[in-house]
C-alpha cells in the first residue's frame, strides 16, 4: 500500500501538481525521495489550508 502512495505522489509531482501530506514524512526507506517532490504538510492542522 505504501508503495503505491508513494507511486502516486511521484505521478502527481511528474504532472506538476502539488503534493499534499496530512501529516510530517516519516522516517523509511525512500523519505528522501518524498522530500524532494517538496509536499504542503498539514502537520494535522487543516486550518492552513487557504480559500479564496
Amino acid at each position: 500500500m505504501k508503495v503505491t502512495i508513494c507511486g502516486s505522489m511521484a505521478f502527481a509531482h511528474v504532472l506538476n501538481k502539488k503534493v499534499f501530506l496530512f501529516n510530517p514524512i516519516p522516517q523509511m526507506n525512500y523519505s528522501d525521495e518524498i522530500e524532494a517532490m517538496k509536499p504542503i504538510i498539514f502537520n494535522s492542522d487543516l486550518s492552513k489550508i487557504k480559500t479564496n
